[in-house]
């Protein structure tokens, strides 16, 4: 109930929103122990299709899994590819590469948002605390030699597209010319 008040209140401010979670959404079966309860209230697949609702959803951001993965959640209605969204999941900073994602949003001049995603290998001074973390985290995959349930897409770096609704572009419209004024 809280996230659909908050969804509704972006969509009627004409806001880009960005859902960050800790479990991902529509990559695994319910009930498997990494995802969607079986038992939950609303189920997975109502839920998804509940966002779908928003095309002012540009991303949903997850780490549960600790890969790295883009997966696509395609407008059920292709006639409106605005409804669609992206997840994106990362690793987590204890595991092996010890990745850093970011995040720089775009527009384009055709009506579209770029999404960029880059993951960023962070410097580690020798002796220092997260050099000694990598150690750890290196060590622990050679020991454990934990290999996950799936295969990651391996989707480290990537440019996702969204397309904007015609209410997004003219509120973007709106937006650009107040700033552009507020420049003058």
């Amino acid at each position: 109930t809280w996230l659909i008040g908050e969804l509704d209140k972006g969509q009627q401010e004409g806001k880009l929103m960005i859902i960050s979670s800790h479990i991902p959404i529509g990559v695994l079966p319910p009930d498997n122990g990494m995802g969607w309860s079986a038992s939950a209230a609303v189920s997975e697949s109502d839920f998804i299709a509940k966002l779908h609702t928003y095309p002012n959803l540009i991303l949903w951001i997850a780490g549960h899994r600790h890969v790295n993965q883009v997966t696509p959640m395609p407008s059920p209605d292709a006639s409106h590819p605005e409804n669609g969204f992206w997840e994106v999941e990362s690793t987590s900073l204890r595991d092996f590469p010890q990745q850093v994602r970011l995040f720089e949003i775009n527009r384009n001049s055709d009506n579209t948002i770029s999404i960029f995603t880059t993951n960023v290998d962070p410097v580690m001074k020798e002796g220092s605390l997260p050099a000694l973390s990598r150690y750890y985290a290196v060590a622990a995959q050679q020991i454990f030699n934990v290999l996950k349930p799936y295969a990651p897409s391996f989707s480290y770096n990537a440019e996702l597209v969204k397309q904007l609704s015609p209410e997004m572009q003219i509120e973007i419209q709106k937006s650009t010319s107040a700033l552009r004024k507020q420049a003058q």
